[in-house]
Parts: structure tokens; C-alpha cells; sequence
């Protein structure tokens, strides 16, 4: 039976508090940190939801062309959220069916040809069914090596001419070469044939890896790419002002001072909701005071946050055997201008990490693992800090 779009919406909305819709229970946190968890507010997100949405309006009535897109933005903007989002809406969008599997634990080929058979007509999908069974006389096998797999699963995508699919990769980042490139050189051969589409989401690691030699995916460069950002401050205030701060007394100032302090960064925004609703639970109130009790408890997780960031630095210099005091120097060396808010050009940059003593391979991996890791973000031929306040901390830090 199909929900009506109120229900539904209002399901969603007792499921996560979506846009106020509906409260979570008078005392509980509406604010809940971590990976992929849902604001109640989605704020500063409304572009990146469009383009989404002509996504699947494209699948739905047949015009979309394009076959490969990409979501690429640093941990902690919002890339699963965008997902989760993408799914709600996709049942109202010419009914297109959305796959999303993780890069983590994402199946052999062979069983994502039969996860994209489930939802064809029971007589189309009969071959991959009755796999293994004496049929008439006949026995039907599954793939048994990749190049068998790879010409099932594109058989069976073909076969969705009315059937709209988009399968959603999150982590992306992190698939095997050989899958990505198998996955890429499939949907690029149906493109313009049948509504399927393949959407990969990761960190900055990922146009990097479709265009590594163990990829070659030179055509996912011209891919449409959206690239969620840190929020402006007047988004942050939008997210912070929930519905369920309803009959507490709020100090706009405070909300403000908040969102200030937020830094742009999405995680940053939902912990300080978080602890501020735990700081003012009892006497439901925020101001001056409960915002001075939450601050402790929102600086030593940001703490920890930083220092994690920075330890990664250092194990990607070791697990690569290279000199690992010359990685943190690099990455102090190139802190102290990006932290200060200036760019600086690619050449310049080259010039900086080599300057610490590591080869120009170990320069261009050392970069990678920084851009990879949040610390830095391009525009055409300059670098800035990709997380401003990251930057910041490793100055103030250095090891």
C-alpha cells in the first residue's frame, strides 16, 4: 500500500523531528551528533538538495543523460545526511527506486546483479532466481568470475527500461579499484539507454581515485559533482532554532554566539545544540550560563576531534614508510599561511611540503592524505584550509 506524501512526511518527521514536523519527546535531546545522524533543522542545504532532486526527476521521466554523479565534501558536512534526504524523496519523484549500499561492505558483483533483479518483473528476473536449477533440461549458472559478473549486472540494469534506478555508493572513497573502474565503464555504457544512475559520495579522496591509473576513469572528471561546503552563519542560526525549544526560555544572543562559534562546520553546530539542550534541560534555559556550562564538554570534543585529524598524518606517513616528522612539519609548514585564511598556489604548496625534506612522490601523496583528510580544498590553482579551525588548532599545537 502506498503512504500518501502527508503521512509519510510526517513519519519521517516522528522518526527524526525533521523541520520541527514533529517533536522527539518533550525531554529528549533532539540534537544527536555522529555519522549520518539527521539534524532536526537540514539547514544551508537547499542547492545541494535540488540538484539531487533533478537527479531523480531525470530517472523518472527518461531525460536524464548523464549516468555518473558525484557527492565529495571532507567527514562531517553532511554527505550521508544529503543521502537520507535523497531517499525521502525519491518515492515522490516518479517512483525511482534508490539502492544505497556502502563502500565498506559493498557485494560482490555477482550479488548486486541479483539486488538489481529484485525489483524487475518476476519473468525478467527468473534467470538470476532459478541461478543453479535444472530448468527444462537446462541448467542457468550464476557469473562465476568477474567478467561473467560484470555482463550480468549490466544485462540486468538494461533490462529497467521502465524502471527507475539509482544506485547510491556512500564511502565511495574507498571502493576497490577494480570494482570502481567495473561499476563506472557499466553505467557509462548505458548512459542515455535505460533510468539508471550511479551516485558515488565520499571525502575528497574520491575524484583523486576515479582518475588514478588503477582507475583511468577519465570521464568521471566531466561527471556533475556536488560539493556540500561549511555552513554561513546565518545557516548555522537556522539549525540551531528547533521547535522543541517551545516553552524554554532562549536567549537569541546566546543562539547567536553559538553559531558563531560553530565555525560553519555541521558537526560542530549539532554538538553545541547538543550540549546546550543537556546544560539548560533542567531549568529549560539557554543563555549566558548554560552556554558557559556547555562550552567545557564542546571544546574537549572538538579537541579530541583536531587531534584525531592530526594522528592521521602521522599514520599515513608511517604505514607508507615515510618520514613521519617531515609529514607534521609539512603539514605545520602549510597550517600557518591556510589558517590565517590565505591561498596558496599549487606550485607554492609543492614547493612548502617538499621544502621539509620528503621526495616529490612523497610530496604528491602527502597532499593527497591532506586533502583527503579535510585539511585542505581547492579552487582552480589555489589551496586554502578546508576546515578553517583545523588549520588553527595544528598551529596552536605543533608536534
Amino acid at each position: 500500500m502506498r503512504v500518501p506524501k502527508a503521512s509519510r512526511d510526517l513519519l519521517w518527521a516522528g522518526a527524526i523531528a525533521h523541520n520541527g514536523a514533529m517533536t522527539v519527546g518533550a525531554d529528549r535531546n533532539p540534537f544527536q551528533r555522529g555519522a549520518g545522524s539527521y539534524p532536526p533543522i537540514l539547514a544551508g542545504r537547499d542547492a545541494e538538495l535540488a540538484a539531487l532532486n533533478r537527479l531523480l526527476a531525470g530517472l523518472a521521466d527518461g531525460s536524464l543523460r548523464q549516468t555518473i554523479h558525484l557527492v565529495q565534501a571532507p567527514r562531517g558536512l553532511g554527505k550521508t545526511v544529503l543521502l537520507q534526504a535523497l531517499e525521502r524523496d525519491a518515492a515522490d519523484i516518479g517512483g525511482v527506486e534508490v539502492l544505497r549500499l556502502s563502500a565498506g561492505s559493498f557485494p560482490a558483483l555477482a550479488e548486486l546483479s541479483r539486488l538489481v533483479a529484485n525489483a524487475l518483473p518476476w519473468w525478467r528476473a527468473l534467470p538470476a532466481w532459478f541461478a543453479g536449477l535444472h530448468l527444462f533440461g537446462i541448467r542457468t549458472q550464476r557469473p562465476a568470475d568477474d567478467a561473467a559478473a560484470h555482463m550480468s549486472l549490466e544485462r540486468m540494469l538494461s533490462m529497467r527500461s521502465r524502471s527507475p534506478l539509482l544506485l547510491a555508493v556512500d564511502e565511495a572513497h574507498v571502493l576497490a579499484p577494480d570494482l570502481c573502474r567495473l561499476l563506472l565503464n557499466i553505467f557509462q555504457s548505458l548512459s542515455g539507454k535505460v533510468p539508471c544512475a550511479l551516485l558515488l559520495v565520499g571525502t575528497p579522496a574520491l575524484r583523486p581515485l576515479l582518475l588514478s591509473p588503477a582507475v583511468n576513469a577519465s570521464f568521471a572528471e566531466r561527471a556533475p559533482l556536488i560539493a556540500p561546503g561549511l555552513l554561513s552563519r546565518e545557516q548555522s542560526l537556522r539549525a540551531l532554532q528547533v521547535p522543541e525549544w517551545d516553552g524554554w526560555n532562549v536567549d537569541d544572543a546566546t543562539l547567536r554566539a553559538v553559531a558563531t562559534d560553530s565555525l560553519g562546520y555541521p558537526f560542530f553546530v549539532q554538538l553545541w545544540g547538543e550540549q546546550l539542550w543537556e546544560a539548560g534541560i533542567e531549568a529549560r534555559t539557554v543563555d549566558r550560563q548554560t552556554l558557559a556550562a556547555a562550552r567545557k564538554s564542546v571544546d574537549q570534543t572538538r579537541d579530541q576531534f583536531y587531534a584525531a585529524r592530526f594522528d592521521e598524518f602521522e599514520r599515513f606517513a608511517v604505514d607508507r614508510e615515510i618520514d613521519h616528522h617531515a609529514v607534521l612539519r609539512a603539514v605545520q609548514e602549510v597550517a600557518q599561511p591556510i589558517s590565517a585564511g590565505h591561498a596558496i598556489a599549487t606550485r607554492d604548496l609543492n614547493n612548502l611540503i617538499q621544502s621539509t625534506g620528503l621526495t616529490p612522490e612523497e610530496a604528491m601523496l602527502a597532499k593527497h592524505c591532506f586533502v583527503a583528510n579535510g585539511f585542505l580544498d581547492r579552487s582552480g590553482d589555489s589551496w586554502r584550509a578546508a576546515i578553517p579551525s583545523l588549520a588553527k588548532y595544528i598551529c596552536e599545537h605543533p608536534r
